[in-house]
């Protein structure tokens, strides 16, 4: 059996389908990965991102809501904040990034975690994972080699990434 459609304008058919709880305004219709959508206009919504749109205007290019309260489905907006992705990843609650991972300056080869040795992506969202150990990894596993192949690859091409900027 569908569930009764709620027909009228955007922000009634939103509230409808809200639990309002003493903290969180809880999502109650569908669900993608725990987080709300709906249709507006014929466009699919994320529904924390269209109530954050409906209330303070368009999100900025390149910025994410982060769930303060760390609940998906919340649509409070006095629980959300726009971040960067790389703010994102480092916030207390994030999934994305360990707080261990995102405080590393260098990888367990003892090589520095910063550009060149990260790609421009890990740069940009705060991963952690040393390119030259990477890539002396895939050759070794195409290739046949060991674990001390692997370290000794690793390190002549880090050796040759720090040469490259002096």
């Amino acid at each position: 059996m569908r569930a009764k459609q709620i027909i009228g304008p955007p922000l009634e058919r939103f509230q409808a389908k809200v639990d309002y709880t003493d903290t969180c305004h809880l999502w109650t219709s569908r669900t993608f990965r725990g987080y709300g959508y709906f249709r507006v206009s014929g466009e699919t919504w994320l529904v924390h991102r269209w109530i954050w749109t409906h209330t303070n205007g368009p999100i900025a290019d390149g910025l994410h809501i982060d769930h303060l309260c760390e609940v998906k489905n919340c649509v409070n907006v006095a629980h959300m904040h726009l971040v960067t992705p790389l703010e994102h990843c480092h916030q207390p609650h994030s999934k994305w990034i360990s707080k261990e991972q995102a405080a590393r300056t260098h990888c367990l080869r003892g090589h520095k975690l910063e550009a060149p040795n990260l790609s421009p992506y890990q740069l940009r969202v705060g991963k952690r994972k040393c390119l030259s150990c990477a890539r002396a990894r895939s050759l070794a596993g195409h290739y046949g080699h060991d674990e001390a192949w692997i370290q000794e690859d690793a390190d002549r091409r880090y050796n040759l990434l720090e040469e490259s900027l002096s």
